[in-house]
C-alpha cells in the first residue's frame, strides 16, 4: 500500500490517520463554510488538492531516484504522507462536503430525495473506481501515480 511504501510500519496507521485528518478537516469545513463562502472553499480546496498532487508526485520521484542510488531518505518519505494528508485536509474543506449542501438545496422537495440518493451512488461507484483502479494505476505509472489526478483538478 501506499502508506507502507512510504515508510511507515502499519498500513493502518496510516489510514487511521488519513481518517483523522478527514474528519478534523471536515469539521473545520463545517465551521467555515457559511463564513467563508461555499465559492472560495470550493476553489482553495481544489488548488490545496491540486498542489498536493503535484507534491506528492514531486516526492515519488524524490524518492525513486533515491532508491536508484540505494539511498533510503526518510524525509522522502514524510514529505509523501504530508502531502496526502494535505490532499485529504483540501478536499474536506470544499469539494467533499460542498456538493452535498449544494445539492440539498438546488433540487425542488418533490424531488430532493431522488436526486440525492441518485448523487450519492455515483459518489460510491466513483469511490470504487478509484480504490479498484488505483492500483492498477500506480504499476503502470509508478512515482507519476497523482499526475492525472492533478490534471483533472486543473
Amino acid at each position: 500500500t501506499f502508506f507502507s511504501s512510504a515508510g511507515l510500519d502499519s498500513p493502518v496507521a496510516g489510514t487511521l490517520l488519513a481518517s483523522a485528518v478527514n474528519v478534523l478537516a471536515m469539521l473545520a469545513s463545517s465551521a467555515m463554510m457559511e463564513c467563508a463562502g461555499r465559492r472560495r472553499l470550493l476553489l482553495v480546496g481544489i488548488g490545496g488538492m491540486f498542489l498536493s498532487s503535484v507534491g506528492v508526485t514531486a516526492a515519488l520521484i524524490g524518492k525513486a531516484r533515491a532508491s536508484a542510488h540505494h539511498e533510503d531518505d526518510w524525509s522522502l518519505n514524510w514529505l509523501s504522507v504530508s502531502f496526502v494528508l494535505c490532499f485529504v485536509i483540501a478536499f474536506e474543506l470544499g469539494p467533499g462536503p460542498i456538493p452535498w449542501q449544494i445539492g440539498a438545496e438546488i433540487f425542488p422537495e418533490h424531488a430532493r430525495a431522488a436526486a440525492m440518493s441518485a448523487a450519492a451512488a455515483l459518489n460510491w461507484v466513483c469511490n470504487a473506481a478509484v480504490g479498484l483502479g488505483f492500483p492498477a494505476m500506480s504499476s503502470a505509472l509508478g512515482s507519476l501515480v497523482f499526475l492525472p489526478f492533478a490534471a483533472v483538478l486543473l
